[in-house]
C-alpha cells in the first residue's frame, strides 16, 4: 500500500509540473530609463524679432553762428526741437553655452550669443525757424549686429522642461545719422570764426557716427528636451545699450571763410530694445 501511495504522489506532482510548463511566461519588467541630465556643452541657432523703446534725439548748437541763429534767436530763429521715433526689425543668430545640473531640479549655466539684425528706425522733428526760414532735423538709427554673454539659472518643471531666468553683458553695433534740412538759401556772415551756408536744397548740416555700444540684458525663457541631444527653446530678452552724441557739420562754409564750419551736437538716447526668439540647441 505504501508503494502505491508513493507512486500516486509522484504521478500527481508530475502532472502539476506539466501543467505549469504549459502556462505562458510573464515578460521581464523593462529596465528603468536612465534619468535625463542637462549637464554639458551645447551649440544652436535662433531667429526672432525686436522692437525698441522710444529713442529721443536732442540738439545743441556747437558753433557760434548755429547757436545764435537757433537758441539765440537771431533773425527770427527758434530752438531746434527734439526727435522721437521707434526702431524694430528681425534678427537671427547663433548661441553656445554650458549647463550644470545640481540635483534633480536646478540647472545653472552660461551662454553667449551673436545676432545679425535689421533693427532700424527714423524720425523727423517738429519744424523750427533757422534765420526765419522753416527748417527741421531728421535722424536715423540702426543696429546691424549685437551679442550677449549671460548667466542662466533654471528650475526643472519636469526632467526635460527647463524654466530659467538669464542676465548679463550686452554689446552691439549702433549707427546714428542726423540731417538739418533748410529748404531756403541762407547766407550768414561768420561770427567768431565759424560759419555756414545752406544752398537751395534740403541738406544743410549732416552728421553720422558708428560705434560698438555696451550695456546689459535680462530676460527669461523655457527650454524643452525632445531627445538626449536636441532641445527647443523660446526666450524673451530686454537689452539696454548706452547712448552717444553725433556731431553734424555744415556742408558748405561761408564764401571766403577759411575758419571752421558751424556744427551742432545731436544726443541720441541709448537704444533699449525688447526681443523674442525661438531656437534649437544640439547637446554634446
Amino acid at each position: 500500500m505504501k508503494l502505491y501511495a508513493a507512486a500516486a504522489v509522484l504521478l500527481t506532482l508530475s502532472a502539476s509540473y506539466a501543467r505549469a510548463a504549459d502556462l505562458p511566461v510573464k515578460a521581464r519588467p523593462a529596465p528603468m530609463p536612465e534619468a535625463f541630465s542637462w549637464t554639458g556643452f551645447y551649440i544652436g541657432a535662433n531667429a526672432g524679432y525686436a522692437w525698441t523703446d522710444t529713442t529721443q534725439v536732442t540738439h545743441t548748437p556747437d558753433g557760434t553762428v548755429a547757436f545764435a541763429t537757433t537758441v539765440g534767436g537771431i533773425n527770427g530763429g527758434t530752438p531746434m526741437t527734439p526727435i522721437y521715433f521707434n526702431n524694430s526689425g528681425a534678427l537671427a543668430g547663433l548661441q553656445a553655452g554650458y549647463n550644470f545640473q545640481a540635483g534633480r531640479n536646478f540647472v545653472a549655466g552660461i551662454e553667449a550669443d551673436f545676432q545679425w539684425s535689421d533693427i532700424a528706425g527714423s524720425g523727423t522733428s517738429v519744424p523750427f525757424l533757422l534765420v526765419g526760414n522753416p527748417s527741421n532735423t531728421q535722424a536715423w538709427q540702426s543696429i546691424r549686429w549685437f551679442g550677449t554673454v549671460r548667466g542662466r539659472l533654471g528650475w526643472l518643471a519636469t526632467s526635460n522642461l527647463l524654466l530659467y531666468g538669464t542676465a548679463g553683458f550686452a554689446y552691439g553695433s549702433v549707427r546714428n545719422n542726423v540731417v538739418l534740412n533748410a529748404p531756403f538759401f541762407t547766407n550768414l556772415v561768420s561770427v567768431a570764426g565759424t560759419s555756414f551756408l545752406c544752398d537751395p536744397g534740403p541738406k544743410c548740416f549732416v552728421g553720422a557716427s558708428s560705434r560698438t555700444a555696451t550695456g546689459w540684458t535680462a530676460g527669461a525663457g523655457a527650454e524643452y528636451a525632445v531627445s538626449r541631444n536636441v532641445t527647443l527653446k523660446a526666450e524673451y530678452l530686454y537689452v539696454s545699450l548706452d547712448g552717444a552724441t553725433t556731431t553734424a557739420t555744415a556742408l558748405l562754409p561761408q564764401p571766403g571763410q577759411t575758419g571752421p564750419r558751424s556744427t551742432f551736437a545731436s544726443a541720441f538716447s541709448g537704444p533699449n530694445f525688447q526681443l523674442v526668439r525661438l531656437g534649437a540647441n544640439w547637446r554634446f
